[in-house]
């Protein structure tokens, strides 16, 4: 059976995508991201993902306080062990050249942490987006799953047996492993258009490339300030997108977090998820999983997130959302760093 692009699975979960970007508020800052996941070859051909990243001050004025840059690209041969033939980085980190080789998945984070232990207190941006990797390596499956259902081919390697209760969309009655069990294959996810994130500002993301078809793309903001009493107000925006043979965007997953963090940074005192866009049903259960941040100190919540958000109440993508909020410390340093309006900066790689 091939796939009718244009179709919404009946089991989609909810599809309210966000449009546009909130406005810069003055003394503040923005950092923002994205993960382009192409197939240039094909859809069983390596996998290219392209790391840029921005982190943004914004002065009481409303002027550039400070603006930094980062970005990465790696080949990850995909269908060969998902090993990463090739990853370079800007700025460039020499350490890092020794993770060539390594399975861009699980121990990935473990082993580019080792290979460049001064990384994520010299440049947590660029830590970031090497965090997102494995993930995002992952999640270009759903490229490759859309594409090849076109013609009703598999891919190479393909598997009909998949974790149980590893998320909320994991569960044993679920969509996805009801659709393996009846046909074999996991079904394609089928999101709503996406509307623009652009507003009348240029400056509101960095610079963002046309996405190809058939490729993906996972984007976030995340928006730091301190309010009059000196608690710290977080503000999140976390999507991944597909853009269909028909040259449409469409969204896969979209979560807005918002948080509020002790004036001392101690521990979160509020933190709550929406789940603007998700895949399937079973997947409205996740965004309560948020809440559990509250009285979480900041310095633990890398660690917390990986031991204890699993199961079928929690959502994989969530938890990459929720775990970009360790990097508040990095931002408010950027804040709070005095230093007056400075021309922008060059956006290297």
């Amino acid at each position: 059976m091939t796939l009718d692009v244009g179709r919404l699975n009946p089991r989609h979960g909810r599809h309210e995508p966000t449009g546009g970007t909130p406005p810069r508020r003055p003394d503040s800052v923005r950092r923002t991201t994205t993960i382009d996941m192409r197939r240039d070859e094909g859809p069983t051909g390596p996998l290219l993902l392209l790391g840029r990243g921005r982190d943004l001050k914004t002065t009481p004025t409303g002027a550039v306080g400070h603006e930094q840059f980062a970005a990465f690209e790696a080949l990850v041969d995909f269908y060969g062990g998902r090993q990463i033939s090739q990853l370079e980085t800007a700025p460039e980190r020499p350490a890092l050249r020794s993770v060539v080789g390594a399975r861009a998945g699980s121990g990935f984070r473990a082993a580019f942490t080792a290979a460049d232990p001064s990384l994520l207190a010299e440049d947590s941006l660029l830590y970031l987006l090497l965090d997102d990797l494995p993930v995002a390596t992952l999640v270009s499956g759903q490229a490759v799953n859309a594409a090849l259902s076109i013609s009703g081919a598999r891919p190479p390697g393909h598997r009909s047996e998949y974790p149980v209760n590893v998320c909320a969309g994991f569960t044993p009655e679920g969509t996805i492993l009801t659709e393996v069990r009846a046909a074999g294959r996991a079904p394609v996810v089928t999101g709503p258009v996406a509307p623009s994130l652009a507003s009348d500002d240029p400056l509101a993301w960095h610079s963002i490339e046309v996405l190809p078809r058939h490729a993906m793309r996972r984007a976030r903001r995340i928006d730091v300030w301190r309010n009059a009493d000196e608690s710290v107000s977080v503000d999140v925006l976390f999507r991944d997108s597909y853009r269909r043979v028909d040259d449409i965007e469409t969204v896969i997953h979209e979560y807005s977090v918002t948080a509020e963090i002790a004036p001392d940074l101690s521990a979160f005192t509020a933190c709550a998820a929406t789940g603007n866009t998700l895949p399937w049903v079973e997947c409205s259960a996740a965004p309560a999983s948020a809440g559990n941040l509250q009285g979480v100190p900041l310095d633990e919540l890398r660690e917390r997130i990986r031991e204890t958000w699993t199961g079928p109440l929690t959502c994989t993508h969530l938890n990459d959302t929720l775990r970009s909020l360790a990097d508040v410390p990095a931002l408010l340093d950027i804040l709070i760093d005095g230093q007056p309006d400075i021309p922008r900066t060059s956006q290297g790689a």
